[in-house]
Parts: structure tokens; sequence; C-alpha cells
């Protein structure tokens, strides 16, 4: 691990004016102007967030149950999480509940285990703007962070800081997750303004910044557990980086502690535990039913790390290839610029090549598949790892650069050592995205350095590298929506597919069905494993009135259905539809 010496410590502090009340690093002429760029970015990611989102479709089921969990809070005035569960008399035991393994059972009533600060503030905004409310937290998110980035350039005085600004959003899986009804993007707002406030107090010496950024980091740990991991990140880093600053240190743990300590409180008071649903099932098996209908089995670290860091397929030949070129050309990169003896314009163009053609390879033979991974979806990142020695780096940025690249090194090793779960169907890491604007700053960062170290002709072919670099991460980040416009039009089909299906009861095996069909007021769905369920289901129907229902389940696993349960017939009358009847007693008059 680098050691970071006394004298890094001390470095030269910029002028400061204390009574200003303008934004660090700013100054009032570009105020306006930064209002400008920020409202731009902001009506572009709204404009495309609401072109998705008003289409009551969703990319994934955990976003489905963040719709349906606002739902519940408008139909019952925020009054309670738990969710109305319509299928009681159906399910007494709770053994058919539609939700896959994302929800928990706490005094017979149902929670979804999701952070409930997202649908609290967007259920409350409903109240004025209605389905337009729904984009507002995510596109929020987006633009705060890019601000956060934006402002970290300017402090330490980055060539190009509103392309800093611009590309934080649009260069990054950041755009992708600011368009969905997702709470990574104003989780990761909180991390970058934590990062702001501390790396503003390491060049003013006042604790106060520290104090504000840590109030940022507490509402953070409230919206996505991991930022749990990025807290322990960031504090080791400003430790290592800061350790004799003591004052701001304590100030990033006590405004930390301040807002952390109002979190737990919401959620205790929420759903009866301070870690709330996010984390209490996870480590103390909270609310956790005995026996439920589907369960989390986990992944191995060899898939954690091929969805954290570079999607590798090794049974696809081509996929293969594709990794190793962007993995070598990443590292090529690297150590060209790294190493003195590799400085040569065509060791570059060669890094360069091979890590276009991988990335080519990688999406022609995944095309229309989100691409999970950070490696997979940012070869900006090739500048970010190019690490600047104090020989190289002498501005009074440099202990700003060393924490930000101290926590986004720590935080990914954590995530990668400990964290459980892959994220499921992704685009980039979206567990790790809180590292990506960290990338996109110390990538302009380490090129507005070289520009003042490299010379000739190599200093030439960097910038056009990096200029090259940023081009491809910019179109992958527009394949990206695209594949989002696809998944939307194919869950508009599928949604009203389900929709004109004349029984209301859809019983279904894919466990993600009913969320991602969270808009279907109109239809109830119930979760079922095999035949044997239908055995238990049916008698239950009958004795309810309901006299028909779908049976929709995934291609490898059909159900087949039984013509008799007891005295009840089961009759297909249409495709996935079925009707019950009772068997008429021997003697019986037909009328």
């Amino acid at each position: 691990m680098m050691r970071i010496s006394e004298t890094d410590q001390h470095l030269p502090q910029p002028h400061t004016t204390e009574t200003s009340s303008l934004p660090a690093g700013l100054k009032r002429k570009e105020v306006g102007k930064t209002a400008v760029h920020v409202s731009l970015i902001f009506f572009i990611l709204f404009g495309i967030s609401w072109y998705f989102i008003s289409t009551l479709t969703f990319f994934a089921p955990d976003t489905g149950l963040r719709y349906m969990q606002i739902q519940s809070l408008v139909e019952n005035n925020s009054s309670t999480l738990a969710i109305d569960y319509w299928a009681r008399t159906l399910d007494p035991d709770l053994a058919y509940i539609p939700f896959y393994y994302a929800y928990s059972v706490v005094d017979g009533e149902i929670f979804f285990q999701i952070s409930a600060f997202l649908p609290v503030v967007t259920a409350w905004l409903y109240s004025f703007l209605g389905t337009m409310a729904l984009p507002v937290i995510p596109v929020v998110g987006g633009v705060l962070t890019a601000t956060a980035v934006f402002y970290m350039g300017k402090i330490t005085k980055v060539k190009r800081p509103y392309l800093l600004l611009w590309t934080t959003v649009f260069a990054t899986p950041l755009f992708f997750y600011s368009l969905e009804l997702w709470d990574h993007s104003i989780a990761a707002a909180c991390t970058l303004w934590a990062m702001v406030g501390f790396a503003r107090s390491l060049q003013t010496s006042r604790w106060q910044p520290a104090f504000y950024g840590g109030l940022a980091l507490g509402i953070g740990l409230g919206q996505r557990p991991e930022i749990y991991v990025y807290a322990i990140a960031l504090g080791f880093a400003a430790l290592l980086v800061s350790w004799k600053q003591w004052r701001i240190l304590l100030a990033l743990v006590a405004g930390s502690f301040l807002t952390a300590t109002s979190v737990w409180l919401l959620q205790w008071r929420w759903t009866g535990h301070p870690l709330g649903m996010t984390l209490a099932p996870h480590l103390f098996k909270y609310g956790i039913p005995d026996s439920s209908p589907l369960s989390f089995p986990g992944y191995p670290r060899n898939i954690t790390l091929s969805r954290f860091i570079l999607y590798v397929q090794g049974k696809d030949e081509i996929i293969f290839i594709a990794a190793l070129l962007i993995l070598i050309g990443i590292f090529l990169t690297i150590f060209s610029v790294r190493i003195p003896r590799w400085q040569k314009t065509w060791v570059l163009w060669l890094a360069f090549g091979m890590t276009v053609s991988g990335f080519f390879l990688m999406i022609w033979r995944t095309w229309g598949q989100p691409l999970p991974g950070i490696l997979s979806t940012f070869p900006l990142i090739a500048l970010s790892l190019i690490y600047l020695d104090k020989k190289q780096d002498k501005t009074t940025g440099r202990q700003v650069y060393l924490l930000s690249l101290i926590t986004v090194l720590i935080f990914l090793g954590l995530m990668i050592a400990v964290w459980p779960a892959a994220g499921g169907i992704q685009w980039g890491a979206r567990y790790l995205l809180p590292a990506y604007p960290l990338f996109v700053f110390l990538a302009f960062y380490v090129v507005t350095i070289e520009d003042r170290w490299l010379t000739g002709s190599y200093l030439r072919t960097f910038q056009r590298v990096a200029a090259g670099l940023l081009i491809i991460t910019i179109l992958l980040q527009g394949y990206s929506v695209l594949l989002l416009h696809q998944k939307h039009q194919s869950e508009i089909k599928l949604r009203d597919a389900i929709n004109n299906l004349s029984a209301d009861l859809i019983l279904t095996n894919n466990p993600f069905l009913p969320s991602a069909m969270a808009s279907l007021n109109t239809k109830q769905f119930l979760y079922i494993d095999d035949a044997e369920d239908l055995q238990t289901l049916i008698p239950r129907l009958s004795d309810e009135d309901i006299d028909y229902f779908a049976l929709v389940t995934i291609e490898p696993a059909p159900i087949v259905v039984p013509s008799q349960v007891g005295d009840i017939v089961v009759v297909q009358i249409d495709t996935l539809i079925y009707a019950l009847d009772t068997v008429p007693e021997p003697g019986a008059k037909n009328e």
C-alpha cells in the first residue's frame, strides 16, 4: 500500500475567502454558467427518464418492487410500509407470496427488502406531480453526483471542469441508473458529497466542510446497503491521507453519526429494526420466513468478480478473447505512461487498438444483452488507474487525488471480498456505482497532470488516446440507453399480453413476473412451484368462488395442470386459461 508522507499532509493551501457563500472553487461569474449546465443535464435526464418510466414498465424486478411500494404508500396515505397482501384467505400460511425472495414478514405484515427513503419521498411528491414524480429522485441523484464531481474538479484545478461535469453523467453507468426507478444514483450523490466535504476540509483545514460531508454520508447509509462498505473505505482513506488532522476526521465522523442515527431511528420506526429492510434481513435474518417459495442462494466469488469487474464467459471463446483484449489494452495503456522505456507512441496506439477491438468483439457477441462489470462498460478507467507519484504531482490537489484513489480501491476490494450478491441483470456494476464518478475525477486529474509532464509526440498521442477512450465510453453508455429502450418495449408487449388474458388471477412459476407487472392493478398473482401447489390451491380457489385462472410458466419448467382435484374439474378453455367446475353428485339432475 502506498504511504502518505508528512510532506503530503502539509501541501500549500489555496487562498480562500471565509465569508464567501459561493460553492468551493467557483467564482461569482461562473455560478450562472454552472447553473445553466446543471439545468440542461437535469432536463435531458428527466426527459429521457420520463420517456421510459411513463410506460410504467420496469427494467428489473427490483424497480417494479419500488413502484409497488410507492403505490402502497399512496393508497395508505404513507401510514405504513407494510404491503397489503390480497390473498390472505387463499394463502394463510404465506406460502405463495409473489415477491420472489425480496420480502420479510414481521408480526404477520409483509415488508419489501428495499430502502424506504426513495418510495417515501416519491409517494409524497406523487400527491403534487402524479406519475411525473417517479423520475425525480433518480434524476436528482444523477445531477447531484455530477455536480459534486464538478466541484472536486474545480478545487483541484483539473482541465475542462465542465466536460468533467457532463462526462460524469453521460460517460458512466450513472446515466443508466438515473433513468430508472432505482436508488443507486441518490446513494452515489451522498457518497460524492461526502468526498467533496472532506476534500474541501483538506484544502482549507476547516472542520465544517468535513462535517457537512459526514451528514451526506450518513444519509447515504439509508439509501443503499453498500454505502456502509463505502463509509468504511472513505474512513480508512481519510485516516491515511490526513491522520494528523484529527479535527476534520472527527468532524466527518460526527456528521455521519448525526444523520446515521436519524436514519436508524426512522428505519426502526418504519420497520421495527434500526438497520431497516436493506440490511437486517441479510445480517440477522430479520423477518425471513421459516419457509418461503424461493430463496437466494448467493453467488460464488468468481461470478461476483465477473459481474463486478469484467464480464468473462469461459465457454464462449469470442467473449473470452474480447475480455482478454480489453484487460491487456487497459493495462498496457497504464504501463506505457508509467514506465519510461515504454513511453512510445506505437505502444499507446497498440494499447488503444486492443481496447477498441475488445469492446467491439464484446458488444458484437453480446448484442442486446446488458454487460456487467466496471471494465466492461468504462474504458476510461485506463486513465483513472495511472498512478501519479509525488515527483509528478506537486499540486495542492494531491491530497484530494490520493483520498479519491485510496477510497475507490478499498471500496472495490471490500465489495469483491465480502458482498454476497452480484446484482442480477444490470449495466455495469450497480453495487459499485459510487466508484464510477471517482474514476472519472481520477481520469481527468491524471490527464491534467500528465499534460504538464509528458512532452512531444508522445503527449499528443496520449491526448488523442484519452479522447478516443472518452468517446468509446460515451458510445457505450448510449448503447445502454438503447438496451433500456428495447427492454421497455418488450415489457410493454408482455404487459399487454398479460392484461389481455381473460382471467384476473395469474398463477406463475416465474418468480420475477409479478413485480415486473407491478402496474397491472387489474391482475392478481400467486407464485407456485409445481403441480402439488395446484392441488392445494384449486380447492381454495373454488371455496372463494374464483372460477378461472391463468397459468403462465417459464419455458424450462412447465407445470402440468391436473384435470381434477377432488370433486373439482379443471378444464382448459383457452390458451393459458383454465376454468373450475364441480363434479355433479351421482343422481343429481342437470338444470
